[in-house]
C-alpha cells in the first residue's frame, strides 16, 4: 500500500499509545508531531498548520472535544482534518465527537490497517474539498468563465468523492465490521458484503429485507435484540448496542455486537437507522471460559465450592417455598488419601482424585450436583430425595462404584470413602450451616473406620461447639495451670503392705463444670497440642510435693510417684531433655519419678518409642508399660524397650480369681515380667481375695480401692505414716479410712483412677 505522506499532529497524553500510533503512521512516511495536551496542540497547529489532527479522547476531562470545537471555530484552522480515537465503552462519545466537528472517529484498540486507510482517506478527502473550495471560489470570481472549465472542475470533484467513498468502504472492510443501513419508511435494508459474509452468505446474495437478518439471530437472544432496537427508536437510548448469537447459513454459531444510530426528522421520528455488527466470538468464548473456571475445579472439572454453595442455597430457598421439597447432602472424602500422597507422590495423588471424581460423577442422577470442595473432599447434593431410603440408595450406589480398584496410570488402587449425611431442614438459612453439619457427620463416620457412613443427628453440633468451647477454656487454663490439681493414689507392696509410692492423677477444677476427670479433657489437650505443658506442670508439681513431704518428714522417703505420659510426648524430640532439666532443678532423685505409657501408644510407632524412651531412661527416671495385655502385642519389642515394670490392667484384675481364663493371663504376665526382670503392678484391686491371689503369683505392687481412693496432697501425706501391713494380710477397713462402696461400678472406678495417658 503506497500512501501520500502528510503533515500530522497526534494529541495524546498516554506515552505507550503515542509510540504505537506513531510507529503505524511512520509506515506511510507521514511527518508526525506529538502534543500531550490541548494547549501545546493549539500552539503547534497555529505554527505548523498540520493537515490532520489525531485526537485521543483519553485526555483529561472533555479537553479532546473542546479542541475539536476550537479547530472548527478557528477560521483557517477549520480546513484541518480531525480524527478522534474513542474508548469503546464510552456511551455517546462518537456522536459527541461528530457534533464537535470531528471528520471521523475510530474505536480503540486501534486497528492498524484501518487507521492507515482512514488517515489516507481523510487526507485525500480534505485535499479534494480544498480543491473544490478553490474551484468554487474561482467560479465566483469568474462567473463568466468558460462553462467547460466548470464542468471539468465538477467532474474532477465527483471522481475524487467516488474515490473517497471507495476508500471508506475499504476501510470498513479492513476493520472487520459488517455495515447495514435500514430505510424505515420503505422497510428495506442495505447489507454490506462483509455483513453478508458474517451471516454465511456470499457477497452477491440478494438481501434487502430485515427478516433475512433477524432469521439468523438465536431464538434465545431475539427478544433482547428487539427490545434494545425499540428502546433506541423510541428515544430511550442514545444509540443501539446489543450482543447476540447468530446462526450462520452453514449451521455454525457466532457472537456479534450490533451497534447503530437512528436519524430523525424535525419531529424526532426516526426514518432511518444505520450501524455495524462486529464478530466478538473470541471475546465471548474467553468470557465463558473464565466464568467456567471461576465455578469449577481445575483438577477434576467438577463444580467447585462456590458453585455448590450457590446451588445448595437454591435448594434451601426452594424448601422455604415448598414444604414438601426434600434434599440432602453427602460429604465424602477418600480414606487414607494421605498414604497415597506420601507413598506414591502428589502427582499420583492428583491422578487418583481425577479418577475418583470421574467414577463419582457417574453415580448421582442428572438433577443432582457433584462438586469438589478441596483436597480429597467431595460433596453430592441430592435433589428431590426420598428421605433416608432415597439417600441410602445413592450411598449404596457410590459404595458399589468403588468396590473395584481405580486404574491410575496402570496401577490398581483400591479406595473407600467415608460419608457424612445431612438432610435439608427448614431451620437452615444458609448453605454453610448445612455443609458444616455434614462435615460433623463425616468426622464421626471417619472415627468409626474406613468406608463408614454417619447421618447428622440433633445434638452433634452442640457437642462440637461444646468441645470447641472446652478446648478454648482448656487453653486458657493451661496458661497458668491454676485450675489443675493433682490427686495421689497409693501404690502398696503386696508382700508387706507398706506404702511404695503414688500414682499422680490430674483433675481440672473447672470454675463452672466443677471437677473434670482426665478422660474428659486429656484427649482435647492432645488434639490441641497442649499435653506437653500439662505434663511438665505435673512433673514440676510432683517434684515440689516430694521435696515438701521429705522436708516435713525430715528424712529421705523411699517413695516414687508415677506420672502418665502421653503418646504425643514420644514424638517430641525435646521431651527427655525438658524432663531432665525439671528434675535437676527440683533436686529430686530421678528414680523417684516413673512414667507410665499405655501398651497401645508404644505400638503406634515402636521405633520412635524406642528412641525417645532410651533418651528418657538416660535421665535416670523409670518407665512402666500401662494397661499391659489390652493393646496390640508388643512382645517383639518388649525386650528392646528400656522398661522397669509392667502394669496389669484392671479389666483382668477385676475378674480374678473367679474367671479362670483371666487368671491364666495375669499369671502369664507376672511370669513374663519375672523372666524379663521387671516389676509387676496390679491396678484396680478391690477385694482381699484379689489381693491374696495376686500376692501368691508373685505380683509385687498393687493399687485400688481396697487400699485407698485417690487422695489430695494433704491426705496423701497423712497416708505416708500408716502401716498398712494389717490391711494387706488381714483386710478390714480402719476407722480413719473411708469404706469403699461395694456396689461401685468398675467403669466409674476406672474413670476416677485413670488419667487416660
Amino acid at each position: 500500500m503506497v500512501a501520500q505522506p502528510g503533515n500530522l499532529l497526534l494529541v495524546s497524553h498516554v506515552a505507550s499509545e503515542r509510540e504505537q500510533i506513531a510507529q503505524v503512521l511512520a509506515e506511510d512516511s507521514h511527518l508526525v508531531r506529538i502534543a500531550e495536551d490541548t494547549d501545546s496542540a493549539l500552539s503547534i497547529i497555529r505554527h505548523e498548520k498540520p493537515e490532520l489532527v489525531l485526537i485521543d479522547t483519553a485526555l483529561a476531562g472533555e479537553s479532546a472535544f473542546r479542541l475539536c470545537r476550537k479547530l472548527r471555530d478557528g477560521g483557517e484552522l477549520a480546513e484541518i482534518a480531525v480524527l478522534v480515537l474513542l474508548d469503546g465503552v464510552s456511551a455517546g462519545a462518537e456522536a459527541l465527537a461528530l457534533d464537535c466537528g470531528a471528520d471521523d472517529v475510530m474505536q480503540r484498540p486501534v486497528d492498524k490497517l484501518g487507521l492507515r486507510l482512514r488517515i489516507r482517506s481523510l487526507l485525500k478527502h480534505r485535499k479534494a474539498l480544498a480543491n473544490v473550495r478553490g474551484a468554487l471560489e474561482h467560479l465566483v470570481e469568474k462567473r463568466t468563465s468558460q462553462l467547460q472549465k466548470e464542468v471539468a472542475a465538477h467532474k474532477c470533484t465527483a471522481e475524487m468523492l467516488l474515490e473517497s467513498q471507495g476508500r471508506y468502504a475499504l476501510a470498513a472492510q479492513g476493520a472487520n465490521d459488517g455495515l447495514w443501513d435500514w430505510d424505515l419508511l420503505t422497510n428495506k435494508i442495505h447489507f454490506s458484503p462483509r455483513l453478508k459474509n458474517m451471516l454465511g452468505h456470499s457477497a452477491s446474495a440478494a438481501m434487502d429485507s430485515p427478516e433475512q437478518w433477524f432469521e439468523h439471530v438465536n431464538r434465545q437472544d431475539i427478544d433482547q435484540l428487539w427490545a434494545e432496537l425499540i428502546a433506541h427508536l423510541e428515544g430511550h437510548t442514545e444509540r443501539l448496542a446489543a450482543e447476540c448469537r447468530i446462526q450462520r447459513k452453514d449451521g455454525t454459531t457466532r457472537w456479534l455486537l450490533v451497534r447503530g444510530m437512528a436519524i430523525r426528522d424535525r419531529a424526532g421520528t426516526p426514518y432511518r437507522i444505520a450501524g455495524s455488527q462486529t464478530d466478538i466470538t473470541p471475546r465471548k468464548l474467553m468470557e465463558l471460559q473464565l466464568r467456567h473456571d471461576a465455578f469449577h475445579d481445575m483438577l477434576t472439572n467438577l463444580p467447585n465450592r462456590a458453585l455448590f454453595l450457590d446451588r445448595l442455597n437454591c435448594a434451601i430457598a426452594k424448601m422455604k417455598r415448598n414444604e414438601n421439597y426434600r434434599y440432602a447432602v453427602l460429604l465424602l472424602d477418600v480414606d487414607r488419601f494421605k498414604l497415597v500422597n506420601d507413598s506414591l507422590g502428589h502427582a499420583m495423588g492428583d491422578r487418583l482424585l481425577i479418577e475418583f471424581a470421574r467414577r463419582l460423577r457417574e453415580c448421582p442422577r442428572a438433577t443432582d450436583t457433584v462438586a469438589r470442595l478441596g483436597g480429597d473432599e467431595f460433596v453430592v447434593l441430592l435433589d428431590e430425595v426420598d428421605g433416608l431410603a432415597g439417600a441410602k440408595v445413592m450411598i449404596e450406589r457410590i459404595q458399589r462404584a468403588f468396590e473395584s480398584p481405580l486404574d491410575v496410570q496402570g496401577r490398581q488402587i483400591f479406595v473407600s470413602s467415608s460419608i457424612g449425611l445431612a438432610f435439608g431442614k427448614p431451620r437452615y438459612q444458609v448453605a454453610e450451616d448445612l455443609l458444616r453439619d455434614a462435615d460433623i457427620a463425616l468426622y464421626r463416620a471417619k472415627a468409626l473406620g474406613p468406608g463408614k457412613v454417619q447421618s447428622f443427628l440433633s445434638g452433634m453440633h452442640e457437642k462440637v461447639v461444646s468441645q470447641l468451647n472446652s478446648q478454648n477454656e482448656l487453653r486458657e487454663a493451661v496458661k497458668d495451670c491454676r485450675q489443675f490439681v493433682l490427686h495421689y493414689q497409693p501404690i502398696l507392696s503386696l508382700r508387706n503392705g507398706r506404702l511404695a509410692g503414688f500414682e499422680a492423677l490430674i483433675r481440672w477444677n473447672h470454675p463452672v463444670r466443677g471437677m473434670v476427670f482426665p478422660a474428659d479433657f486429656i484427649p482435647e489437650a492432645e488434639q490441641g497440642e497442649l499435653i506437653s505443658p500439662i505434663t511438665y506442670w505435673i512433673l514440676r508439681t510432683v517434684c515440689m510435693r516430694l521435696k515438701a513431704w521429705e522436708s516435713d518428714a525430715q528424712r529421705k522417703l523411699p517413695l516414687f510417684v508415677n506420672i502418665n505420659m502421653s503418646v504425643k510426648s514420644l514424638s517430641d524430640p525435646g521431651f527427655a531433655y525438658a524432663v531432665g532439666q525439671i528434675i535437676s532443678a527440683a533436686h529430686v532423685e530421678p528414680s523417684q519419678i516413673k512414667f507410665e505409657l499405655t501398651e497401645s501408644s508404644l505400638m503406634k510407632e515402636p521405633e520412635l518409642a524406642l528412641l525417645t524412651l532410651s533418651c528418657l531412661k538416660a535421665t535416670g527416671v523409670e518407665l512402666m508399660v500401662d494397661d499391659f495385655g489390652t493393646g496390640y502385642s508388643c512382645l517383639s519389642y518388649l525386650h528392646r524397650l528400656p522398661m522397669n515394670a509392667l502394669k496389669i490392667d484392671r479389666s483382668f484384675v477385676s475378674s480374678v480369681p473367679s474367671e479362670a481364663r483371666n487368671m491364666e493371663i495375669v499369671r502369664t504376665i507376672a511370669l513374663l515380667a519375672e523372666r524379663l526382670g521387671l516389676q509387676t503392678v496390679a491396678e484396680g484391686i478391690e477385694t482381699q481375695e484379689q489381693c491374696q491371689w495376686l500376692k501368691s503369683i508373685g505380683c509385687q505392687l498393687g493399687q485400688g480401692y481396697l487400699f485407698s481412693r485417690p487422695l489430695n496432697a494433704e491426705d496423701a501425706y497423712e497416708f505416708l505414716g500408716r502401716d498398712l501391713a494389717s490391711t494387706v494380710h488381714h483386710r478390714g477397713t480402719s476407722a480413719a479410712e473411708p469404706q469403699p462402696n461395694p456396689k461401685l461400678e468398675i467403669v466409674n472406678a476406672k474413670e476416677t483412677e485413670r488419667t487416660n495417658r
